[in-house]
């Protein structure tokens, strides 16, 4: 696989599931959360790292799609805040969803949420198109630094 090439999502689902096959289900959402900060680790160094970590959480929000594009050639993202230190994070029409990258992609948000500064980050999946809802829902709090 090329790091910045684009991949049929078949192609990267039958790669998510070849690799989490052998994990015990009750250790993949941290093998899936540890990846997911370990990517985010290695992708915002150096000056990509300075601009991340002087983003805040409204900034984020209203540049979601545009992120979301960068990685993803289809799917809506919308973040809107539900309190002054919370959210919820929706995406929609992903054609290219599954459960591993949509796991994936809740701890990315939460990862780059700390490195903006936000301490003690929570994130909860609240529904989810695998389990039948019409679109990925999930629920995102933290304290100030």
């Amino acid at each position: 696989m090329l790091p910045s090439s684009w991949y049929e999502s078949r192609a990267v689902h039958l790669l998510m599931d070849a690799l989490f096959r052998a994990v015990p289900e009750d250790a993949r959402e941290a093998s899936i959360r540890e990846g997911a900060r370990h990517s985010i680790d290695q992708t915002t160094r150096g000056i990509y790292r300075f601009v991340v970590a002087r983003l805040t959480p409204e900034l984020y929000m209203r540049q979601v799609q545009r992120f979301w594009s960068l990685l993803h050639d289809n799917g809506e993202r919308e973040i809107v805040m539900t309190g002054r230190t919370s959210c919820r994070s929706y995406t929609r029409r992903w054609p290219g969803h599954h459960p591993v990258l949509c796991q994936a992609s809740t701890e990315t948000m939460a990862r780059l949420f700390e490195i903006m500064g936000c301490a003690s980050v929570r994130v909860s999946r609240v529904a989810c198109v695998s389990d039948g809802a019409p679109e990925c829902v999930a629920d995102l709090s933290w304290t100030k630094t």
